[in-house]
């Protein structure tokens, strides 16, 4: 899908950034100058069409319940 940006969220000093992952989602950051997405961008690019992904794969699988489960995805809304 070309319009999928895959993010994860990370927190660098108490704040909380949402990164992108995917080659689509590198490009849209560059194409903005930022190396990541705030709720700003990410409201403006879903009105242009785009669907973000929220990939969450910190630690899953070491001594989770769910070992054999390596991410996690939710669509942000």
């Amino acid at each position: 899908m070309d319009n999928l940006i895959e993010v994860e969220q990370r927190n660098n000093y108490g704040q909380e950034y949402l990164y992108p992952i995917n080659a689509q989602g590198k490009r849209l950051a560059k194409l903005l100058n930022q190396k990541t997405f705030t709720d700003r961008t990410v409201s403006q690019a879903q009105d242009l069409g785009f669907i973000f992904e929220l990939v969450v794969t910190s630690n899953l699988g070491k001594g989770t319940r769910w070992p054999n489960i390596k991410e996690f995805r939710f669509p942000l809304q």
